[in-house]
This record gives C-alpha cells, sequence and structure tokens, in this order.
C-alpha cells in the first residue's frame, strides 16, 4: 500500500490549522485538486522553511521576489517531473494567494507544460486487445474494462456507479439480470460528471453481458443488490469516491501485467474516443455521447429528461454508427495460433526463430513428438526393464505406493510415471 511523505503529511496537518487555508480547500470544486492542492502547497512551503502564513507575509511584502522564488521552485521541479505536474504545484500556490488577494503579476515560465511522456508514447489498443484483456480480467475487472472502453467513462464515474443509473436493466426474482434493450442506456450523476453535469449514453451488449454475470456471480455467493449497490465494489468501499477509484484503476494494471500490455489504463478511454472518431458522426454527437461540455442544445439534450423518442433515436444512432467500432473481435487468426504455438514449442524447450511461420514451428513440434514416440515404441518392443505411463497428478499416490517413480513432468501438469519390471 502506498504511504504519504512523512514530512508532507505533516505539513499538510499543520497548514489545516489555518482556518483560511481551510476556506480556500472548500472553495475548490474539484475533488482531486481539493487533495493534490494542499499537498502541493505543503511540498512549497517545505521547500520555502515557511509556514504558510510567513509566505503570505512575505508575498505581500515584496510579491516580485516570491515570484521569482516560484521560478526558482519550478525549474527544480522540471528536472524531475514532466511540466504539466509542475503547472499544477504553481496553479495551488497562486490559488492560495488569490484567496488572500495577492494575483500574480507576471507568470512563472515552465516549458513544454502540455507535453506527456507517457501520454506521447501510448498506443490506443486494438479490438483484439480489447477482447484479451476481457478474457484475462475477472468478472468485476471485466465490467470495468467494458465501462471505460465502451463508454469513455473515467475511473470517478465507475467507482460509484450504481444500479439505479442503469434504468433499462431489471434484476428478477430468482436473481436473474435482465437488459429490456441493448445498447442499454446509462446515466451518468452530476456529482460524478468531470463538468458538474449529468448526461447519459449507451453501454453495448458485450459490456451489458459483462455487468449481467458480474451481478449473478455477487448475488450466488450470497449478495443482497438493490438500487444503491455499486456495480463495482471494492475493499474500501465506505471511503471517498476517489479512493475506489484507485482500487477500480490497479485491478486494470493486474491485467494488463498479466497480458503484458505497456500502455495506461486511461488508454481504454482513448480506444472509445477513437470509435467515436471512426464513426463518422458530427462533433456534436461525439460530443453528447461523451458527457463533455459542448453547445447549448447539449445543455437541453443531455442534462435534461429527454421524450421516449429522442432517446430511441439517440440508441439507433449509437447502435449503427458507433456499436461496429467498439465490438471486440480476433484480429489476425493465423498470428494468434501463431502465437499459440509458439508458446507450445518454448514449454518443449524448442527454440523458435521470430521469423519462422507456423508450419515451421508446426514441423519442428511435430519432430520433437514423433522421437518420443519412436523411444517409446522401441522400448515396449524390447526386453527394457522400463516401463513408462502418463497420468494425473490426482493418481501419483496410488503408483507410487505400487513401486512406481515419476520419471517425469510434463508441461501440461500430467506425469511421466515408470516401473522397473522382473527380466
Amino acid at each position: 500500500m502506498f504511504k504519504a511523505n512523512p514530512e508532507i503529511q505533516k505539513k499538510v496537518e499543520e497548514i489545516r490549522k489555518d482556518s483560511d487555508t481551510v476556506d480556500w480547500i472548500a472553495t475548490i470544486t474539484s475533488e482531486s485538486a481539493k487533495i493534490n492542492y494542499e499537498k502541493h502547497l505543503a511540498e512549497y512551503l517545505i521547500y520555502r522553511k515557511s509556514t504558510i502564513q510567513e509566505l503570505i507575509a512575505d508575498f505581500k511584502k515584496d510579491e516580485n521576489k516570491e515570484i521569482k522564488n516560484v521560478q526558482a521552485f519550478a525549474n527544480e521541479m522540471l528536472q524531475r517531473l514532466a511540466g504539466g505536474t509542475v503547472a499544477n504545484y504553481v496553479s495551488a500556490i497562486k490559488s492560495r494567494m488569490q484567496y488572500d488577494g495577492i494575483p500574480f503579476t507576471r507568470p512563472i515560465k515552465i516549458p513544454n507544460r502540455t507535453y506527456h511522456p507517457t501520454v506521447e508514447n501510448e498506443i490506443v489498443p486494438t479490438k483484439d486487445q480489447i477482447l484479451s484483456f476481457l478474457t484475462n480480467g475477472k468478472h468485476a475487472t471485466q465490467v470495468i474494462i467494458s465501462l471505460i472502453a465502451f463508454t469513455g467513462f473515467r475511473f470517478n464515474v465507475i467507482a460509484d456507479l450504481r444500479i439505479k443509473d442503469f434504468p433499462e436493466m431489471r434484476i428478477t426474482e430468482n436473481n436473474k439480470v435482465i437488459f429490456e434493450k441493448m445498447p442499454t442506456r446509462v446515466k451518468v450523476r452530476k456529482e460524478l460528471s468531470k463538468n458538474g453535469k449529468a448526461y447519459q449514453t449507451f453501454l453495448i451488449e458485450t459490456g451489458c453481458m459483462t455487468v449481467k454475470n458480474s451481478l449473478e456471480v455477487r448475488m450466488t455467493k450470497g449478495e443482497k443488490l438493490d438500487s444503491e449497490s455499486l456495480l463495482v465494489p471494492t475493499e474500501c468501499e465506505k471511503t471517498t469516491v476517489r479512493q475506489r477509484a484507485k482500487a477500480v484503476s490497479r485491478r486494470l494494471n493486474t491485467v494488463f501485467e498479466k497480458v503484458e500490455y505497456g500502455s495506461r489504463p486511461y488508454s481504454l478511454k482513448n480506444f472509445f474516443a477513437t470509435a467515436l472518431l471512426n464513426s463518422g458522426l458530427e462533433q456534436n454527437l461525439q460530443t453528447f455521447y461523451m458527457g463533455h461540455t459542448g453547445p447549448v442544445q447539449n445543455v437541453y439534450s443531455v442534462q435534461r429528461q429527454q421524450p421516449t423518442e429522442q432517446i430511441e433515436k439517440m440508441r439507433v444512432v449509437f447502435k449503427e454508427k458507433i456499436e461496429p467500432n467498439l465490438i471486440p473481435q480476433e484480429g489476425n487468426a493465423d498470428a494468434s495460433v501463431k502465437k499459440g504455438f509458439r508458446k507450445f514449442a518454448e514449454s518443449l524447450g524448442i527454440e523458435v526463430k521470430e521469423d519462422a511461420n507456423t508450419d515451421e514451428t508446426i514441423a519442428e513440434i511435430a519432430q520433437i513428438y514423433k522421437a518420443g514416440k519412436d523411444d517409446i515404441s522401441r522400448r515396449e518392443t524390447t526386453s527394457n526393464p522400463f516401463k513408462q505411463k502418463s497420468i494425473s497428478e490426482s493418481e501419483i499416490d496410488q503408483f507410487l505406493a505400487d513401486d512406481w517413480e515419476i520419471a517425469h513432468v510434463l508441461p501440461s501438469g500430467r506425469i511421466i510415471v515408470k516401473k522397473i519390471v522382473s527380466v
């Protein structure tokens, strides 16, 4: 578990004792900024070896000098952090000073503040990779993958999405989940939306099935679900949405490590954005489905209750224009087969060249198999005193008790045992 820097944490606790700073934090609307700004301010105070009240007094005394100090701090931070991250530190300091009526009259220069090396090197996942993620994830993780890849939801949305937010989904008396319409409608409450405005979108059938399977498994294990039940429960269910969002993100990291996928979990959101781009829809409609702030007509179509006929029109557009770009599927079949045979060959100790084709790989495996078969045949037709059998792990105790011994363990988990026979 991640532990906060003790020195920074101590400084945060110190500035929380300042009533003006507490009031300043209360004015910040973004939940993430509330948490990060006080930490960034604390780190700057440590750098300046100052208290918050001393810093305010210094700014009022000589603003020009203090702005130079902030610039020096930013320059030092740029040695180890991206420009965009350093800009957040500066924003925290500026925001706190502005709360006390101290505007920054000179800009803080941060080169490449929009450059993010991790994003620049990131590749949007393909349909077959999405399928691989789903295949390798547990039920709850499959739901997370579906909600990001097929709706573009952020982690904070998923962390507090509840059964009541699926108005076209119902749970029967015998604990079966039924979707009355697909793609199904999903509502995002205003407190979960990044721009503070409620919106709604649709989830394709593949995503609906992951939700159905996950909820039914939970009910099978005895969990009682109601309209307020979280769609993706976490071990920190009773804490903040932000903390639950981090737990949601960690689930994806586990899957990505398993399949050796190098990009960030957030790249799944790029998959949805790419599907919208490829849909050919006008920008206004793309904005609608992403839940972003757009033209004035979106204020009425997204935030207010829509008539049934309008919802159905939007569902048809989603199904016809967007869904075909989202449905996960196998890509190059030959590549998948080749990969499977390569892994099998490597388990047999065969080194397969990178440029070897599928036929060559199968031929090498066949040679190993034929050699082994011929060897067994020779042993059975000569006076060789060894006899061998292939057995499962559950049979091993019985054979060992009957004077057999282990000769070899196969990659499949089956065991070759041998017995010396009198001649």
